[in-house]
């Protein structure tokens, strides 16, 4: 055998040998490579590696940015004009009462009420000073949350605003009914209308705000699936008292300790304009103005309430018992929300957002008064 063909031969094994090894390596990479796209798609990251921050607030110690919130109350109860309220003064890149707002443009889907939408805003820029034509404050109808084909529109023409003025900071929708397309009692239809509104909103990491009503048994809750209620991180009872003060009390507050009850007043404001009889067009804008319990029926109703209720006055009477024994006066004797809502959250015997609510009616009622940071048995 001559030298050429030994070394053909030589090669030709050589080549059998290594192409198994390199097809072994080319199937690893690839392996690799679709491990690699697959945590790219889906992360998976050590815990001790994210860094804790700071609440990113939309409204400040109300709502925070990429969160959902929701304002609900029955008809009448002035919810819009809160709604209207805070997005206005975000656009404006003014406080909210003693709130900062993070400045930029809000989207405002109204499905009903356009007309008087309109002189409400009219009414806030007089009263604010506000020049809402130079504002980012956007007006749109109503849209189907639950139709793909509806909300693919949705999103291109917010994408379309968000390239002329800038990244949307809040989006609302008003009312939630009337914008969701489906029935709000069925889990699926809303579970699909949620769905639909945290996308939008996350592509912007923008805070979403829904302005729903009442059940009709049950004034403490919004009406429809509770799939809406759980989905939330902050959700507002917005209640308007026969003494006509305008009451927001947080119902749910998922990540940080819910902010104290909020009033209002209904202030009119002149439009500066005439209906067709000659009279002048009035409108009105929201006031703020020291909360007080709206005074009724002063005894605790319900198994939260009076379980709740049970449990400051026997922590009342721990701390008097306490305070006499060590020789003080034990008509002194406090207890901080904290230290309440500890005894019954934290041990187990109240849900949380039960405590806050039972916490939000006795309040109400005057059954249980706050002086600062403590609460009493009236």
């Amino acid at each position: 055998m001559d030298s050429f063909a030994v070394v053909n031969k030589s090669a030709s094994a050589l080549a059998s040998i290594i192409a198994p090894i390199e097809a072994e390596v080319e199937k690893e990479e690839k392996a690799k490579e679709r491990l690699e796209s697959a945590l790219q798609k889906f992360p998976i990251v050590k815990i001790g590696t994210i860094e804790a921050r700071s609440p990113d607030w939309y409204c400040y110690g109300f709502l925070e940015s990429g969160a959902q919130g929701q304002v609900f109350g029955e008809s009448g109860s002035c919810k819009t004009f809160l709604a209207l309220d805070i997005g206005l003064s975000g656009a404006a890149g003014i406080d909210w009462h003693g709130r900062t707002v993070k400045p930029g443009p809000v989207i405002y889907i109204c499905a009903e009420g356009r007309s008087g939408v309109i002189r409400r805003v009219k009414a806030w820029s007089i009263a604010r000073r506000v020049d809402t034509s130079s504002i980012p404050f956007f007006i749109t109808n109503a849209v189907n949350l639950t139709a793909p084909d509806t909300m693919e529109t949705v999103r291109l023409a917010i994408e379309a605003i968000s390239q002329q003025e800038g990244t949307p900071r809040l989006i609302i929708v008003d009312t939630w009914a009337r914008n969701l397309g489906a029935d709000e009692n069925s889990t699926s239809d809303t579970e699909a209308g949620i769905a639909a509104l945290q996308a939008l909103c996350s592509s912007y990491n923008a805070a979403g705000l829904t302005v729903h009503h009442t059940g009709q048994n049950n004034k403490d809750r919004a009406r429809g699936a509770y799939a809406l209620h759980a989905s939330l991180d902050m959700e507002y009872l917005v209640d308007r008292g026969a003494d006509d003060m305008i009451r927001v009390t947080c119902t749910k507050a998922k990540d940080i300790e819910p902010p104290e009850p909020m009033a209002f007043k209904l202030s009119s404001v002149n439009l500066g304009i005439v209906d067709e009889r000659g009279e002048a067009v009035t409108s009105a804008v929201l006031t703020a103005c020291d909360y007080e319990p709206e005074k009724g029926n002063r005894s605790a109703s319900g198994k939260w309430q009076k379980t709740c209720l049970d449990i400051l006055r026997t922590l009342i009477k721990d701390h008097q018992a306490n305070m006499e024994q060590s020789g003080r006066e034990a008509n002194d004797a406090r207890v901080s929300v904290m230290e309440w809502k500890e005894a019954a959250v934290d041990r187990g015997t109240v849900p949380k957002t039960r405590f806050y609510e039972a916490k939000r009616s006795l309040l109400e009622s005057g059954i249980v008064i706050l002086d600062g940071y403590h609460v009493s048995p009236s």
